[in-house]
């Protein structure tokens, strides 16, 4: 269906979902929008940038990027204002689309940038891997049709990584693909 969102979240779900994000919900004010304001002060001054390098093990940074594009896809789709929603949707895709433009240069030896050789199969993608089909769902009105044959060349790669990824040697059957 075209419809979005389909991950985690529907369409049909977004009404009772906004009608929690209200400032008389603790759990909302105090919560994920507090979160969400403090990532968007972090954006805006530009330490979410120079904060993360991109790096494969990125888990240990307390505000990963593609953590931000997923609170903010979130957001996009909770908040009641349609301007505040508009806002992150955009927030979002740039914090996306800067992960994205970067990894779809292909794997570095350099461990920075999104581009590690093992940036899709290490520390990140197991602390923070769910954050890139969830954004890319939750926003996928606000992508380019460019954006998206981006982030299908990346995603594509990154699978590809994941089907021979060997971190204990017992990952998959050799050679891939072979079955019983």
């Amino acid at each position: 269906p075209p419809d979005h969102p389909r991950l985690w979240l529907r369409p049909a779900d977004l009404p009772r979902l906004r009608a929690w994000a209200v400032p008389s919900n603790p759990i909302y004010a105090q919560g994920i929008q507090a979160l969400a304001l403090d990532y968007k002060a972090r954006m805006d001054d530009g330490r979410l940038f120079t904060e993360d390098c991109g790096c494969t093990f990125g888990a240990y940074y307390a505000y990963p990027v593609e953590w931000g594009a997923e609170l903010f896809a979130f957001m996009s789709l909770i908040e009641n204002s349609p301007a505040i929603r508009a806002d992150y949707a955009q927030r979002a895709r740039t914090l996306l689309m800067t992960i994205m433009d970067q990894a779809v240069l292909g794997p570095t030896p350099e461990d920075s940038h999104y581009r590690g050789a093992n940036f899709s199969t290490n520390m990140r993608s197991l602390f923070f891997g769910e954050a890139f089909p969830l954004t890319v769902d939750w926003i996928y009105p606000s992508l380019t049709a460019q954006d998206k044959v981006t982030i299908r060349t990346v995603f594509l790669r990154w699978l590809n990584e994941n089907l021979v990824a060997t971190p204990s040697g017992l990952d998959h059957p050799e050679p891939v693909w072979l079955l019983n």
